[in-house]
């Protein structure tokens, strides 16, 4: 409209998860992680000085894919693939993009289904309380490890708003700017009252087995039921922290 020519855009092509372990995690709750393991893809190439980076961020029941084809998710398009790459709204031509998957996601970072190392077996309802601190904590030590020294920008839908909103308030001179979008400050009490039903429901053994098995018959025809005793332990507290 303005007479200029509009520039080329370009797909990112083919992306990999990569993984990014923290050893000796210290949570906010006071707990250690042994290890805390964080999935990431990347689009783009870092600055030299480590400053032209944007951390994407993700929602709650979402992955860490936000563009390109990646082989782990079928090569189906990243979800912000009409919006990373090169030439577009975040132009991997002048942009290093960090999209981090969250600690305690089921695509690739440590959750309750991961090995416990000091147990041998899978965390289920023992995974440690994390809280969007820890998950924000994390993202950081993966940046120091990328060798960011300063974003961009933080940006992400929904739950992945809400680690922007985090990110404001731990780290406010490592940013210019957030860019949370479908999501907000402040929870309305009928959004905390569903998520306290749900989650209570969630965190059962029955909602994801069935009823514990009583007898070595029942187990036989239930034997992904966990053994006997593989119950939650209560409220483990809010998903967010308060700002």
């Amino acid at each position: 409209m303005n007479g200029l020519p509009l520039r080329p855009t370009a797909d990112i092509g083919v992306v990999e998860d990569r993984f990014f372990t923290l050893r000796n995690f210290l949570l906010t709750d006071g707990t250690v992680m042994p290890e805390a393991t964080i999935a990431y893809e990347t689009y783009g190439r870092p600055a030299s000085d480590g400053r032209n980076a944007i951390l994407c961020t993700h929602g709650y029941t979402a992955s860490h894919h936000f563009a390109g084809r990646n082989p782990a998710n079928g090569n189906q398009p990243g979800s912000w693939d009409g919006l990373i790459g090169l030439g577009k709204a975040i132009d991997t031509d002048k942009l290093f993009v960090v999209a981090s998957n969250m600690l305690g996601s089921s695509f690739g970072s440590t959750n309750a289904g991961s090995i416990n190392p000091q147990t041998a077996g899978a965390y289920g309802p023992d995974f440690p309380n994390i809280t969007i601190r820890d998950i924000v904590a994390a993202q950081k030590a993966l940046l120091d490890h990328l060798g960011v020294r300063h974003l961009v920008a933080v940006a992400g839908p929904s739950y992945g708003g809400y680690q922007a909103f985090q990110w404001a308030v731990a780290y406010p001179d490592f940013m210019d700017a957030i860019v949370p979008l479908l999501s907000r400050l402040v929870w309305r009490l009928l959004d905390w009252l569903d998520y306290r039903m749900w989650d209570a429901r969630l965190r059962t053994v029955d909602a994801l087995y069935g009823p514990e098995p009583e007898t070595e018959a029942d187990r036989e025809r239930n034997p992904k039921h966990p053994v006997p005793g593989w119950r939650t332990h209560g409220d483990r507290g809010k998903a967010m922290d308060e700002a």
